[in-house]
Formats: structure tokens, sequence, C-alpha cells
């Protein structure tokens, strides 16, 4: 799923949504694939240009689904390939 696709960014355009979880409180851990050219530079920089982009992300996630309030977005990055380890909502056992 592409989410970013119409940012200025490259790097965000071409990152796609691995997975959408619940997380502890009113809080969604969205996983992001990163592909080129961002697959490339480090995963800081990356998660840094996702947190300047925040407010435009969570915009485009209250349009996308029905709901006043939009949770917490908490955001984790992985490469095509690399096993996604976000750690599981309490009790989502």
């Amino acid at each position: 799923m592409t989410l970013l696709g119409d940012f200025e960014d490259e790097v965000l355009q071409n990152m796609s949504v691995e997975s959408v979880e619940p997380a502890a409180g009113n809080r969604l851990n969205v996983v992001f694939t990163v592909h080129p050219p961002g697959s490339e530079m480090e995963k800081s920089e990356v998660l840094a240009r996702l947190e300047a982009a925040r407010p435009r992300i969570v915009e485009e996630v209250l349009h996308a689904v029905s709901r006043r309030n939009v949770p917490e977005l908490s955001f984790w990055v992985v490469r095509e390939g690399d096993s996604v380890d976000v750690p599981a909502a309490p009790g989502a056992d």
C-alpha cells in the first residue's frame, strides 16, 4: 500500500506500508518498507523525514479511515527482506 506517493520527497514517495498494528493506548505502529533511494540511507534519516511529514501523514490517515480522531502513529522503517520486529500491543496474544 502506498500512502506517501503524492509527497514531494522522493524517499517518502518510494516507501510502502508493510503493516499497521495496534499498540498500547490509542496508538498504531505503522511499519514502512523503504525502497531506493531511501534504502541506501540510514534508518534514522528516513525516520527523520517521516517525522517531518507527520502532520500530513496524519491528515492522509484521517481521510483514509472513518474516524473522527486519528490514533497516535509510531513509525518503523524496514528494508526489503528485513524481518519486522515491532512490539505487540499488550494483550494482543
